[in-house]
């Protein structure tokens, strides 16, 4: 039996919780969206928590980095306090000792939330491609200040790619016009994203087209579009 972190498996608990302590302890205070290196494993060690759907609720926006609660573990740099933001805007914080415990967790059903990531997983190339584009202008638009706040691209607020009109609704009016049935169940991808299972791939590629033809996007700073998010999830 392995034992996972993101995309790499450790064949003991113990090497895996001491490699992700190794890590944690050399990731700088501060905010991290799950866009990042450091927030992506972040939200994996947070994934292994045995109550992460529940904590996770409506989705992980990313991860606020902060000393440790107690004072002489802050002093000797062995520990750190994470919280994590919602979607909505929310926060709390989560034990990351817990997690590397890697507790069992109680099966769930999946619904609504598992079928929008596996779109959104479904249509990253297509993102990919929208920022290398950008990329590759004389003045890229996501250097330019954010249309929302007017702020300008920083370190600790970057800039995310934004749909105009809302993703969730992309998703509802192309599953109210299929009329399909949403998958029971889904796949992961090696980064441990929600993914479609190969039965389901006539789902995902129509989604692929429908999404091509239909959205259109922005550059919002990282801020910005944590509030739009919290808007239109549902």
């Amino acid at each position: 039996m392995g034992y996972f972190l993101g995309s790499y498996e450790f064949s003991t608990k113990k090497a895996a919780k001491e490699a992700a302590m190794e890590r944690l302890m050399t990731i700088p205070y501060g905010f991290y969206s799950i866009d990042s290196d450091d927030g992506d494993f972040l939200l994996a060690v947070f994934e292994n928590h045995s109550e992460y759907d529940e904590m996770a609720g409506c989705g992980v926006a990313g991860f606020q980095v902060c000393p440790a609660l107690n004072p002489a573990l802050h002093e000797s740099g062995k520990g750190k306090h994470i919280r994590f933001q919602r979607l909505d805007g929310t926060e709390d914080c989560f034990s990351y000792n817990h997690s590397l415990t890697f507790p069992p967790k109680g099966k769930k059903e999946c619904g609504d939330r598992e079928l929008r990531y596996a779109f959104r997983e479904s249509i990253r190339p297509q993102i990919q491609a929208f920022k290398k584009r950008d990329n590759e202008r004389d003045v890229p638009e996501q250097l330019l200040p954010c249309p929302e706040c007017e702020c300008m691209y920083e370190d600790h607020n970057p800039f995310h790619v934004d749909h105009i009109e809302p993703f969730s609704y992309l998703v509802d009016s192309f599953m109210e016009a299929r009329q399909y049935t949403p998958p029971k169940s889904y796949g992961k991808t090696i980064t441990r994203r929600w993914a479609f299972k190969p039965s389901d791939k006539y789902i995902e590629d129509a989604f692929i087209e429908h999404h091509a033809k239909h959205a259109k996007y922005q550059f919002l700073c990282s801020i910005c579009n944590i509030k739009k998010g919290a808007t239109y999830f549902r």
